[in-house]
């Protein structure tokens, strides 16, 4: 029986073991008929409900997506249409808070009480929060919601915000325009999927996926291009793949998410008043 799966994503650098999979053919061996839907780093600001991926999946068009960890339990718990988180993603994605190069901000600390771009819900707005941290008092670590990557570069550039919380290729981008990174972190996210894959399914899916790792650590900079297609014309200007920090990509076999893991992720969403509308426990969302 044939494996179908529909899966996307706004960005490359969280999607490229679906993609490499895909293309090598590993998911067809495998079984699966996997559709790899091209990411949206635009993104314009809207609820989370009424996002693209979070439509596209509520409605049916979709089988599964990756996200932050904290914006996957979001979705899970609140969502109308079922679903359960199959692992963590194989993407250890690196988020950087970004500046101006000509502004006078060194450290986190000249950032309280200045807004940093984020899109709310989903991993810039986690982790912005987690980096401000300990150097500015809670009241005073500002984010504002301007969208997709590829919106907080533009206004970064522009000027039009102090700060802005970026994933690759967008933090090389702007470094190479000119901006300077104060402070970076690497996280996890959650691979979410309905709840039609039973484990062989879901170890088929894995085994093409460890295979595209295995290619992506053996040729990163080959595999590593094609980041550089979520990059808009407007924004290119010149900007190639030796300018791509290769040492911020990070990729991995997908590992299970574990019961202390989400319990300290929905801690700290109800700490930061983020957490779901809806309680869940573990065992509502995590296949174990």
């Amino acid at each position: 029986m044939t494996i179908k799966i529909r899966f996307t994503n706004e960005g490359t650098v969280f999607t490229l073991p679906w993609d490499v999979a895909a293309q090598n053919g590993y998911f067809k061996e495998e079984g699966v008929e996997a559709e790899v839907w091209d990411p949206d780093p635009a993104l314009a600001p809207a609820p989370v409900f009424e996002r693209p991926v979070t439509v596209d999946y509520e409605t049916g068009g979709l089988e599964a997506y990756n996200k932050c960890e904290w914006g996957v339990i979001k979705r899970a718990a609140d969502g109308e249409r079922g679903g359960l988180i199959l692992s963590k993603r194989e993407s250890v994605a690196t988020m950087a808070i970004c500046v101006r190069g000509d502004a006078p901000y060194q450290r986190l600390d000249d950032l309280a009480g200045l807004p940093v771009a984020i899109q709310d819900q989903t991993g810039s707005h986690y982790t912005a929060l987690k980096m401000l941290e300990g150097h500015v008092p809670d009241e005073e670590a500002v984010v504002r919601h301007i969208g997709g990557p590829v919106l907080r570069t533009r206004a970064l550039l522009a000027g039009e915000i102090p700060a802005a919380n970026l994933m690759e290729p967008f933090i090389s981008l702007a470094e190479s325009r000119g901006c300077r990174v104060i402070a970076e972190t690497k996280y996890w996210g959650l691979l979410y999927a309905t709840e039609d894959y039973d484990d062989a399914s879901r170890e088929a899916i894995f085994r093409a996926l460890r295979r595209a790792v295995d290619d992506i650590r053996g040729d990163l900079k080959r595999y590593a291009a094609l980041l550089l297609r979520d990059i808009p014309e407007d924004l290119k200007d010149g900007f190639t793949l030796d300018a791509l920090d290769l040492r911020r990509l990070t990729y991995v076999y997908p590992e299970p998410y574990t019961e202390k893991e989400f319990n300290w992720a929905s801690d700290y969403m109800k700490k930061r008043g983020l957490k779901p509308d809806r309680e869940v426990e573990y065992t509502d969302v995590v296949k174990v």
